[in-house]
């Protein structure tokens, strides 16, 4: 049952993204389309989504745990994936698109959609889950990781501003300010307040949280879209690390996490996190700095293919 659910909603979000490969080859958008809606997504859709998930979370202390099992997760797989990637790549520019990709998984655009429509009942857990994953992202992945040395926009004359756009700026980010506010509103039991007392706004929030998914999806179509994979969709390391992605690391941590893990929220959501593709990032942020994506685009082509067939054979071996 689970299979047949999980391999049909693979499909549903496979059209969406063949429907953005086909629209941007076939130029029926401008060719800064995809720009355009990465910013809406990452701007307004998915902190609606995020805001909406966490705001009538109720008992969010109790469930506190899970952030830091989330962490635990994130800080293994980053851990593992370092000496994974020192030994697959010897220039510093492969290795940083390597290690994106095995230390943070789309469980933003994927596995938000994947997890509102197939496990809907623990998506507010998937929220407390991914928090230290976002946190990463936001606050060291994207500024230090992925963003060029030699590419930061930065005012050599002043200082603090620097020292702001460095360390603070990152911070400062729709998505992060959502998950505090989100956080903010369940303890306080705003949240509901808003809900009962003031419809329309919780309709708002609710209704740009519904675009998140279909969008995410035919943007990930329309970025594939933009490159020439002649030459990196013979390199074998774009298998090896789809592998790694999709079957081995949700397979052990999996199996290991089922001798120990008695909540079954805790097992979607640790599967959820570790099954999907690897993140975009990769492709988005260096091709703003004109760095060569061709490779990240291969791996995010390679590893999104592939998770229509194992994200449902994952799902039903470990939480099924």
């Amino acid at each position: 049952m689970l299979f047949t659910t999980t391999l049909n909603q693979m499909l549903v979000l496979v059209i969406f993204i063949a429907i953005g490969f086909i629209i941007q080859k076939v130029k029926l958008v401008p060719e800064n389309s995809s720009t355009v809606v990465s910013k809406l997504e990452n701007n307004l859709f998915i902190p609606a989504l995020v805001l909406n998930a966490l705001m009538y979370t109720e008992n969010i202390l109790a469930n506190s745990s899970i952030i830091l099992f989330g962490l635990g997760v994130v800080a293994v797989t980053m851990f593992v994936g370092y000496f994974i990637v020192k030994s697959m790549a010897k220039d510093e520019y492969t290795r940083t698109i390597y290690a994106y990709g095995i230390y943070f998984s789309n469980f933003s655009f994927m596995g938000n959609a994947v997890v509102q429509t197939i496990f809907p009942q623990h998506f507010s857990n998937y929220m407390l889950f991914t928090i230290p994953a976002q946190i990463l992202v936001f606050g060291w992945a994207i500024p230090f990781l992925l963003t060029p040395k030699d590419g930061e926009l930065l005012n050599a004359n002043s200082e603090e501003k620097t020292a702001f756009q460095k360390f603070v700026k990152p911070f400062l980010n729709p998505t992060l300010i959502c998950v505090a506010l989100g956080l903010i509103f369940a303890l306080t039991g705003f949240g509901n307040v808003l809900k009962t007392n003031v419809p329309f706004v919780t309709s708002v929030v609710s209704g740009l949280a519904n675009c998140m998914s279909p969008l995410a999806m035919i943007l990930t179509g329309m970025i594939i879209a933009k490159y020439d994979f002649k030459n990196t969709i013979k390199k074998p390391a774009v298998y090896i690390l789809s592998a790694l992605r999709l079957i081995v690391f949700p397979l052990v941590f999996g199996l290991i996490a089922k001798l120990f893990i008695t909540d079954y929220s805790w097992m979607v959501c640790m599967v959820c996190y570790l099954g999907m593709p690897l993140g975009l990032s990769s492709v988005i942020i260096p091709t703003a700095y004109g760095k060569d994506t061709s490779e990240a685009a291969t791996l995010a082509l390679v590893s999104h293919v592939l998770c229509v067939a194992t994200i449902p054979v994952i799902f039903t071996l470990l939480i099924g």
